[in-house]
This record gives structure tokens, C-alpha cells and sequence, in this order.
């Protein structure tokens, strides 16, 4: 009942007697101090008229709210040193993956450069030969020249087949004229024997016309034998060159057709060497821009993870900061005899700190993403460059295979083209030694032909002077002789006959030696710009050059598939930065965790607080970047005689410094 009484009272007293006190109170007025006072065990609750509160329900809500602030310290400082420890592992292990990615992009840098060297030397080994020529000009000088020996070749046999027959056509005429010669000589013998039957008809002294008859017998015998003689050689010379030039002339044709299809296969083997170069030089100039582009993007990538050095400076001073907040936090929750108030303006000062952690872990996870699609796509271009370089290099004909066929189905034909023209040149030439030895055969037949001349003519001047004489003779012997005088006058007119054959055997002789000397002119002509063992030396030369261009190329083929398979390795490491920027964004969680915890001692904290203008005075970095230090809406500006540096140079000389405030963001310079 008595403390039913009790509340009954203060039911009264708050809502009857209290207003009326307290109501329109003037300055008079004393103010109405509290009744404070300890409630034992049974007693009524002892009242706070300033508030009209129980006494000890006020202690206890004070209670309550220390305890809460200790709590929510406590809390915050082991939420913080996690984050911290989080934040110094996730650094720690991006460490050796930044390293390795440098090295990564040193070794692909270098082996693209190492590409280009690759196939600029082989170029080079097909653009570049001895003695000034280069493999182009010296294929075309081994084609240019191969087909002009063959060609003069072919013109100086086909003019020695000319002079060959003509001298066939004088060997015939000369053969015809021995016939007949043989024919005066056979008349020679005829009026010998008439001129002794009639000397025995007409019983004439034998002494007289004996003599005439025997020596005409004598002349006939030799004619008979020098044109026997002569005529043996002639048909050996006459049968030799007749088949010389039946071969020759089949031997010729046979090079003509040869020589037109070598001809066919060596230019179209030179055009195809032509174009190989000439995509060469194409190549070339491909090789040189991709490994440009490479070097370009590579070096993004490089200057990109150059953050790195940034983001462990940033992170470092970002621990640092947590660091402080927990120990702000540890002193905040330690029960001693500090005003709460003071407490919840360090814990204001604590969430003013963290956040502006949150900001710069903000800024980073936007910069780590940024850095990974920048070196993602850095990668992609690199390994589109060596994709499309090992597209050219598989469709050029220097790597042997190429979409129009392979180098060597350009080099080799025109190897072969060659190797024929070598040998229709060895035949040419065997041809030419047969002629030239003909020449020495009919030079034989044209010696011999002066000493018939001689003797055709010498037996003409005696046979001539027997003839004058039988007829002198005759004519002593009146009609007796008459006979004998028409058969001397026969043996003057075959005399005649005679010097007209030596005549004619002299003209003969002369247009031979005039044949021989032309066609010893001809087989003499130099006809070769190129002998056959240079022409095969060159070849030779070439196909050493194209055999080591194509190891080089191979080898070029092979290290670019590797150097592909090398940049996707690397591409598939790159996920390492995704998985720090989702380190990252789970710190920023945990950061926004604990400033929602805090957010109830937001407003008690200042911008001047001494705890927030020693974090400040720490972001200095002297040998790389400055951090600006954003502010709220609230906090704009830091007192002008607050002593720290927000610059590595010119902020401390000046003595003081103002930072001033973008929105949220962070800037690193």
C-alpha cells in the first residue's frame, strides 16, 4: 500500500504539481535543484527534478552508454587490425606477381625483338650476297646469262652447219670433177692404144710415135692414181661431215626444244623469286610494325604496373592510419575516468579517420581495375600482333608454306631449269669441239687438193707439148700420118680439158678454204657469258642461301608459337589483379561495416581534432606522390595554423598549408 501511495504520487506530481512549477518560470525564479540522494533496498525511487528521472536510471543509462562506447571501441579496434592484417597480406602476396609480370613482359619484349632480328636476317641472307650481288640479282645474272651462252651458242652451231654445208656442196662438186677427170685420163689411155694400132696399120717406125704412146699410157696411170687417191680421202671427208651435220642438225633442233621449255621454267621460277622478295620486303616492313605495336603495348603495361610502388606506398600509410584508429580505439574502451564525451569525440575523430581510408581504398580499387582491363587488354593486342605475325609468316613462301606454294617450288625448278641449261650448254660446247675437229679434216682435204692442182696441171703442160709434137710429126708423114694427126689433136683437146678441170679443182679449193677458215672463225666465236662450272657454282650458291633461309624461317615459325603459348600463360596470370581488386572492395566492406558501427559518434567528432591533423601531418611522400586529403561537406578547410606538410616540397617552407576538397576523391600525383 505504501508504495502503491508512492506511485500515486509521482503520477500526481508529473502531471499536476510539476507543470505548475515549472511553468512560465521567471528570472526570480530559483531554479529548482535536484533531489540526489542513494536508494537503499525498499526504499521509493528517489526523483531528478531537473529531468524528473529516476536517479538511478540516469546512472544506469550513463552505464549503459560508456558501455556502449567501450563496446563499440573494442569492437572497432579488432574489425580495424584485421582489416589491416588483410590489407598488409593481400600486398604482400601481389608483391612477387607484379615482379613476375614484369619479367614476363621483359622476356616477351625481348623475344619479339628477337623475332624481328630473326627475320630480318634471313631476309637479309636473300637480299645480301657476295661480290654486291644480292640472291635476286644474282639468280637473274645466272638466268640472263645462262640463256644468252645457250642462245649464242645456238646461233654459232647453226652458223657452223652453214659453212659445214658448203663445204659438203664443194666436196660434191670437187668429187664430180674427179669423175671426170677420171674420164679424161681412161680418154688418155683410148688414143695411146689408137695411136699404136695405127702406127701397125700404116707399118710406121714404132721409134717414132712409141714413145708418144707409152708416155700418154704414163700420164693416164697418173691421173688415174692421184684422182684414185684423191678421191679416197674425199669420200672420208665427205661421209664425216655428212654425218656430222645429220647429228648436229638433230642435236640442234633438240636443244632449240629443250631450250624453250628451260627457257619457260627458268623465267617463270625467276618471276616467282620475284614476288618471294618482293613479300619479303612486305614481311619485313609487318615484322617491324607488330613488334613496334608490341613494344607499345608493353610498355603500358609497364608504366601501368608502376602502381604497384604507389599502391604499397598508399596501403602502407593506410595501415599506419588503422594502426592509429586502434589504438584510438584500445584507449577509448578502457574504463577509466574520462568524460564520455570526450570518448565519443575520439570515436567521431575515429570514423572521420576511417573513412577517409575508405576513400583512398576506394580510389585504389578503381585504379586496380582500371589497371587490369588496361593490361588485359595490353595482352590481347600483344597476342593479336603475334597471332597475325604467325598468320604471315605460315602463308610467306620463305617458311615453305606458304598459300601459293612453298620456296622451294620456286627455287627448285629454277634449279633444274638451270641444271639443263648447263647441260644443253655442255652439249653445244661437245658440238663445237666435233666441228672445230672437222675443220682439221677438211684443212687435209684442202692440202691435198693444191697437189692435184698441181699435177692436173703439170700433166696438162706435157700432154699438151706430146700433142704439138705427134702433130708435127704426123704432118711429115703427109696422109699417112693423117690419122695420128687427128688422134694427137684428140690428146691436145683432152690437154685442154685437163687445165679447164685444174681450173675448176683451184676454184674449188679455194671456196673450201675460205669455208674452213669461216667455220673455224665460228667454232672460235667466244660464246659463253657464263662457263658451265659458274653457272654451276651459282647454283649451288643459291641453294645454300634458300636452304638456310628456310632453317632460319623454321626456326623464326617455331619461336613465335612459343612466345604465343608464353603471353597466354601470362594472360591466364593476370586474374591476380581481379583477385586483389576483390581484396580490395571485401576491405572496403569491412571498412563501411565498421563506420556503420561508429556512425553514432559520427557528428561528435572535429576536423581539427588533434588525432585527425597527426594523421594528416603523415601523408607526406617525399621521394614519389602526395596524397590530398579530402574533407566532408563539413569539414572544408583545416586551421591555418595547423603544422603539417600535404607536399613533399614548398608545404613546409610555407610553413602552413590548406587543403582543399574535390567532392570524395583522392588524388595521386
Amino acid at each position: 500500500m505504501q508504495n502503491q501511495a508512492l506511485m500515486n504520487f509521482k503520477e500526481w506530481w508529473f502531471t499536476s504539481l510539476r507543470p505548475i512549477f515549472f511553468k512560465g518560470a521567471t528570472a526570480v525564479s530559483a531554479p529548482v535543484e535536484p533531489f540526489i540522494g542513494s536508494r537503499q533496498s525498499g526504499q521509493e525511487p528517489l526523483l531528478d527534478f531537473s529531468t524528473g528521472k529516476d536517479v538511478e536510471d540516469t546512472r544506469e543509462a550513463e552505464q549503459a552508454a560508456q558501455l556502449k562506447l567501450a563496446g563499440a571501441a573494442i569492437q572497432a579496434r579488432m574489425d580495424v587490425q584485421k582489416v589491416s592484417a588483410g590489407l598488409t597480406k593481400a600486398c604482400r602476396e601481389t608483391d612477387p606477381e607484379f615482379l613476375r609480370l614484369g619479367q614476363d613482359l621483359q622476356e616477351i619484349y625481348g623475344a619479339a625483338m628477337g623475332l624481328t632480328n630473326a627475320v630480318q636476317q634471313a631476309a637479309a641472307h636473300l637480299s645480301q650476297g657476295a661480290e654486291g650481288m644480292t640472291c635476286l640479282d644474282r639468280a637473274g645474272f645466272l638466268v640472263e646469262n645462262s640463256l644468252k651462252s645457250l642462245t649464242a651458242e645456238q646461233e654459232i652451231i647453226e652458223k657452223s652447219l652453214d659453212h659445214v654445208r658448203n663445204l659438203l656442196d664443194h666436196l660434191q662438186k670437187f668429187s664430180l670433177v674427179c669423175d671426170r677427170i677420171t674420164r679424161i685420163g681412161l680418154w688418155f689411155r683410148v688414143v695411146g692404144v689408137n695411136i699404136e694400132i695405127e702406127c701397125n696399120v700404116q707399118h710406121l717406125s714404132g721409134d717414132m710415135f712409141a714413145g708418144v704412146s707409152k708416155e700418154v699410157n704414163v700420164l693416164s696411170g697418173q691421173i688415174n692414181e692421184m684422182v684414185a687417191g684423191m678421191k679416197s680421202g674425199l669420200g672420208a671427208a665427205i661421209s664425216g661431215l655428212s654425218g656430222l651435220e645429220v647429228s648436229s642438225s638433230r642435236s640442234l633442233a633438240e636443244i632449240d626444244r629443250m631450250a624453250e621449255k628451260a627457257q619457260g621454267i627458268v623465267g617463270s621460277s625467276y618471276d616467282n623469286i620475284q614476288q618471294i622478295l618482293a613479300e619479303t620486303v612486305t614481311l619485313i616492313d609487318t615484322a617491324t610494325a607488330r613488334a613496334q605495336v608490341i613494344g607499345s603495348k608493353a610498355g603500358d603495361v609497364v608504366v601501368g604496373i608502376q602502381f604497384h610502388d604507389s599502391m604499397s606506398q598508399r596501403i602502407e600509410h593506410i595501415v599506419e592510419a588503422m594502426q592509429d584508429i586502434a589504438g584510438l580505439c584500445e584507449t577509448t574502451g578502457k574504463a577509466d575516468s574520462a568524460e564520455r564525451s570526450e570518448k565519443a569525440q575520439t570515436l567521431g575523430s575515429v570514423y572521420f579517420i576511417l573513412d577517409l581510408q575508405k576513400k583512398q581504398l576506394q580510389n585504389l580499387r578503381g585504379e586496380i581495375r582500371e589497371l587490369a582491363l588496361t593490361t588485359q587488354d595490353s595482352f590481347q593486342i600483344i597476342n593479336g600482333e603475334i597471332g597475325d605475325m604467325r598468320g604471315e609468316l605460315a602463308g610467306s613462301r620463305l617458311t615453305g608454306n606458304g598459300r601459293n606454294g612453298s620456296g622451294a617450288d620456286c627455287f627448285k625448278p629454277l634449279q633444274q631449269g638451270l641444271g639443263h641449261l648447263g647441260k644443253l650448254l655442255t652439249t653445244g660446247n661437245t658440238m663445237n669441239d666435233a666441228l672445230h675437229h672437222s675443220t682439221e679434216e677438211i684443212t687435209s682435204v684442202a692440202d691435198q687438193l693444191l697437189g692435184m692442182i698441181v699435177g692436173v696441171r703439170n700433166i696438162k703442160e706435157e700432154t699438151h707439148i706430146k700433142a704439138i709434137n705427134t702433130i708435127i710429126m704426123a704432118n711429115h708423114l703427109g696422109s699417112q700420118g693423117m690419122t695420128i694427126e687427128v688422134l694427137a689433136k684428140e690428146i691436145r683437146s683432152l690437154a685442154d680439158q685437163t687445165g679447164e678441170m685444174a681450173a675448176e679443182v683451184s676454184i674449188i679449193q679455194a671456196d673450201i678454204v675460205q669455208e674452213v677458215a669461216a667455220l673455224r672463225a665460228a667454232v672460235a666465236e667466244e660464246s659463253a657469258t657464263i662457263t658451265v662450272p659458274e653457272l654451276e657454282e651459282g647454283i649451288a650458291e643459291m641453294g645454300a642461301s634458300f636452304h638456310q633461309v628456310q632453317e632460319e624461317m623454321g626456326g623464326v615459325t617455331q619461336n613465335t608459337a612459343a612466345i604465343a603459348q608464353q603471353i597466354g600463360a601470362v594472360e591466364a596470370r593476370l586474374s591476380f589483379l581481379e583477385d586483389l581488386g576483390g581484396k580490395m572492395e571485401d576491405s572496403i566492406g569491412q571498412v563501411e561495416e565498421i563506420l556503420a558501427a561508429l556512425e553514432p559518434w559520427r557528428e561528435s567528432g572535429q576536423a581539427h581534432d588533434e588525432n585527425v591533423l597527426r594523421l594528416l601531418a603523415r601523408y607526406t611522400m617525399d621521394q614519389e606522390r602526395v596524397v590530398h586529403v579530402p574533407m566532408d561537406g563539413a569539414r572544408r578547410t583545416v586551421a591555418a595554423d595547423t603544422d603539417f606538410e600535404l607536399f613533399s616540397d614548398g608545404a613546409g617552407e610555407q610553413g602552413n598549408a590548406e587543403v582543399t576538397l574535390f567532392d570524395d576523391n583522392v588524388e595521386l600525383f
